[in-house]
């Protein structure tokens, strides 16, 4: 990440001290991203940050303010009017910044996958900024979430080895110690073992759902609808199933019903679904994680509303096997997003 050069979108001709000030800034920001510790708070990071560097979007007053804290405190001369492009250039930089230094996870979400799934769902589905260094900043953050989340899912499914339980028990007996020393002496394995049973249940589900070929949203086969509609259908409830950030092969299961890949706009989509649509909708509607982030997740919101709200939705189509993919992640986000600790 070059913040030199990404300073330039809001000023042509920094001086030395100003990019340094704003380095300084981007990684006191960065550091408060660090400290978001729930799937709620980071996604509506990942939301704020999607709405602002929408075309015609802005950031929430809240971020705003927080940008601004940061600034100020390394620049106290600095006056949030008029400096909008600045505030959100800053605020993007800090994500970019925190991404960067994210290594792919093997296990659980990290908070940093959490915010990665987030902006790849929201930025991916944007239109292109016309000003052309905002873009590559919006691009390098889109790829660099894009690259962290593709990474954590090929090692998302590795089973753990299951450590050798040693207890190391007191000199003086004492019940108390006793037990603490039992638990911790299984608890490594204990973990190990509740993720990898995890694994293997999510397998199973998924292996029943393939071979039974039924889809709870339409009440009949995936195979007995049409192409579109299988597999948007399929990529939603594939998502519904999994338990870790979804992969290629997971992609894999939902494209074998696609014979032939073609376009189709948001409202194709939509009018392909329609029978389905009530059922999709009930069953998304009263998730938390959706609330406040509908930016990151525009394909079940418009399979809640009925609608293709929005302008990215009309502005552009995408083959069937990108609406298929798009179809799992908002679905898988929304459904790990909510599981206890201990069962993703």
């Amino acid at each position: 990440m070059n913040i030199a050069q990404h300073v330039r979108i809001f000023d042509k001709t920094p001086t030395d001290e100003l990019v340094e000030k704003r380095t300084e800034a981007i990684g006191t920001l960065a550091g408060k991203y660090k400290d978001l510790a729930s799937v709620d708070n980071l996604l509506l990071l990942a939301a704020d940050l999607t709405k602002g560097v929408a075309k015609g979007g802005s950031l929430p007053e809240a971020r705003v303010t927080e940008v601004e804290a940061a600034i100020k405190e390394k620049s106290t001369s600095f006056v949030r009017e008029g400096q909008d492009l600045e505030i959100l250039t800053c605020a993007l930089l800090a994500a970019l910044k925190w991404l960067e230094d994210a290594a792919p996870t093997d296990g659980v979400w990290s908070r940093q996958d959490v915010l990665a799934l987030g902006l790849w769902s929201g930025l991916g589905f944007q239109i292109p900024r016309t000003e052309e260094r905002l873009e590559a900043l919006r691009l390098e953050l889109l790829g660099t979430a894009r690259n962290l989340v593709l990474a954590s899912s090929g090692k998302a499914r590795t089973r753990q080895e299951v450590p050798a339980v040693t207890v190391k028990m007191p000199e003086a007996y004492d019940t108390a110690k006793v037990v603490t020393a039992i638990q911790n002496g299984v608890a490594k394995a204990i973990d190990a073992l509740r993720v990898n049973a995890a694994l293997d249940r999510e397998e199973i589900d998924l292996l029943w759902w393939v071979l039974s070929d039924w889809s709870k949203f339409s009440c009949k086969s995936l195979s007995a609808l049409s192409e579109t509609a299988a597999v948007v259908v399929a990529g939603l409830e594939a998502g519904s199933i999994v338990r870790r950030i979804p992969g290629e092969a997971h992609k894999q299961l939902i494209l074998r019903l696609l014979k032939q890949d073609k376009k189709a706009s948001m409202q194709e989509v939509l009018d392909s679904i329609k029978v389905e649509r009530e059922r999709i909708a009930t069953f998304f509607e009263n998730n938390h994680l959706l609330t406040g982030r509908e930016s990151l997740f525009p394909l079940v919101s418009a399979c809640i509303t009925g609608k293709a709200g929005g302008k990215a939705a009309g502005a552009h189509s995408l083959d069937l096997s990108d609406w298929a993919a798009r179809a799992l992640l908002e679905s898988a986000i929304l459904h790990v997003g909510r599981l206890p600790r201990n069962l993703v």
